[in-house]
C-alpha cells in the first residue's frame, strides 16, 4: 500500500491531486471566485452528483468525474456488469472541472448571461464526462438533442 514512503492512491478518487502548495492555493482561490457558478452546476445536476469543484489534474479534457466514499466509479461499472444488477449500487459522484480549459470560460460567461444554456452545459459536461469514464449515458436521446443543438 505504500512504495518509499508514498501512500497509493487511486487516481479516479476524489482529491487524488498532484500538485504543488502555490497551486492548490491558486485552485482554492479559484474555486472560492466561483463558487456561485460551482453551487449552480451542483443544482443542476442535483441527483446526478453529489458535488462540482475545480481540479488542478486535468489538462486536455474539460470535465471529469471521481468518486468519494467505498465505492469507486471502477467498482461501480464492474456491479453493473454482474449479470441480473438492475440496481447496482451508485459511486458518490463529484464533477470535477479543469479552469484552464476554454470551456470554463464559457460557464463563467454563460454564468451571467444564460443560465439555461448553463444548465445545458452543465448536463453536457457530466454525460462527457460519464462516456471517459466508460460508463453509459443515463439518457442518450437526451445527449443526442443536446449536442444538435449547440450544432445549429
Amino acid at each position: 500500500h505504500e512504495y518509499g514512503g508514498k501512500q497509493f492512491k487511486s487516481v479516479s478518487e476524489a482529491g487524488a491531486e498532484t500538485q504543488s502548495e502555490s497551486e492548490k492555493e491558486t485552485l482554492k482561490e479559484e474555486t472560492e471566485a466561483h463558487k456561485e457558478l460551482l453551487d449552480a452546476i451542483r443544482e443542476e445536476l442535483l441527483d446526478k452528483v453529489s458535488s462540482v469543484k475545480l481540479s488542478g489534474r486535468l489538462k486536455s479534457h474539460p470535465a471529469c468525474l471521481s468518486a468519494e466514499g467505498e465505492l469507486s466509479l471502477e467498482m461501480e461499472r464492474v456491479l453493473q456488469q454482474l449479470p441480473g444488477e438492475s440496481t447496482a449500487p451508485k459511486a458518490r459522484r463529484i464533477l470535477e472541472l479543469n479552469p484552464e480549459h476554454p470551456v470554463f470560460a464559457v460557464l463563467c460567461r454563460l454564468f451571467e448571461t444564460d443560465k439555461k444554456k448553463l444548465a445545458d452545459y452543465a448536463v453536457l459536461l457530466y454525460d462527457q464526462a460519464l462516456l471517459l469514464e466508460g460508463l453509459p449515458l443515463e439518457d442518450p436521446a437526451d445527449f443526442a438533442r443536446r449536442v444538435s443543438g449547440l450544432m445549429v
